[in-house]
């Protein structure tokens, strides 16, 4: 079982399926929905689940840039991007979706709320405008003072 919206991530766990039949082991690929995925993989609801952070076009991005985002540590909220995002995860014919997310993408660059840094401890720069909750989780490696000035941000 893996979530269906990286098309990465779809063509490793077909792969896999593939390379295990000469061990005569049968793999049955189950693709479900994200949300769908999580519910089962809480529950135990699976015999081998597949997932991964693959950051191809597939992949929806609501943990980090949706207002509730669980990996949302910036505290960016704009409600065009989490009905983008909602829209995206209810679609699944995959021309749609990418479609759906390319609007998403181009909010994200009207706003670039956070960069990706290639950094083993840090793995996003906040831009300064975006005001951080005063309640929020203290995580290590999120975002760190130094990134956080990250050139004039």
């Amino acid at each position: 079982m893996t979530n269906s919206e990286s098309a990465v991530r779809k063509q490793l766990v077909l792969f896999l399926c593939e390379e295990m039949k000469s061990c005569r082991v049968e793999l049955e690929p189950e693709f479900v929905e994200y949300q769908v995925f999580l519910q089962r993989l809480k529950r135990g609801d699976f015999d081998l689940a597949v997932s991964a952070f693959l950051l191809d076009i597939e992949w929806n991005m609501k943990d980090i840039l949706s207002t509730a985002g669980y990996f949302n540590y910036a505290g960016y909220a704009d409600p065009r991007m989490d009905a983008a995002l909602e829209l995206g995860l209810r679609e699944m014919d995959e021309d749609k979706r990418r479609e759906i997310y390319g609007r998403a993408h181009d909010l994200w660059l009207e706003a670039l709320p956070l960069i990706p840094l290639f950094n083993l401890n840090y793995y996003i720069g906040v831009r300064r405008g975006i005001a951080v909750p005063a309640r929020r989780f203290a995580v290590i490696g999120s975002c760190g003072d130094f990134f956080y000035n990250f050139q004039g941000w």
